[in-house]
């Protein structure tokens, strides 16, 4: 009882001091538009920071060129997922790849708490670039934007929305 007691308070502190230094209200990306803001802090979201100051807040086009959509990474409770907005008509779930964040936090040497995932816009060239180069499922004919989710620094997953799902393509390896 003593050592799951000790391990509660150990992931306890770690997800505060995480929390401290990683995680950011809504109101701290100027970038984000109000109404956005204000639906994530209504939702109680979080956003982490990954290294290298990745904010993790991108827009493009990821329902159809043209429109302009936001992507957000939002972590509540220690769970997060890609927030989708989307700035018109959009037949994908606005929610995607929720996980723990458990495994995107780490202690660089320094003891500081860093995040490991991060969000960014790809285009027709690098989805299939990387299709070429790795393999995987079949893009289908890319028209729009898709979502890269990274591991920084290491391999990541394209969410790309086709026919009201959401397909997960190559990235990087």
């Amino acid at each position: 009882m003593k050592v799951l007691s000790m391990a509660v308070l150990l992931l306890t502190s770690t997800v505060a001091l995480a929390q401290s230094s990683v995680y950011r209200a809504p109101r701290a990306v100027p970038s984000l538009p109000e109404a956005i803001r204000s639906v994530l802090e209504k939702q109680g979201c979080l956003i982490p920071f990954g290294i290298l100051d990745h904010t993790n807040v991108v827009k493009g086009s990821f329902a159809k060129q043209g429109q302009t959509d936001w992507a957000v990474l939002c972590s509540i409770s220690g769970q997060t997922h890609i927030q989708v907005f989307w700035g018109g008509p959009a037949s994908c779930p606005n929610q995607i790849a929720s996980r723990s964040d458990t495994g995107d936090l780490s202690q660089s040497s320094n003891g500081k708490t860093e995040y490991y995932r991060g969000l960014g816009v790809v285009g027709k060239e690098y989805i299939l670039s990387h299709h070429a180069a790795y393999g995987g499922p079949t893009p289908p004919s890319i028209t729009h934007d898709g979502i890269n989710d990274m591991y920084l620094e290491k391999a990541s997953v394209v969410h790309y929305c086709h026919q009201g799902k959401w397909q997960q393509l190559t990235g990087a390896d």
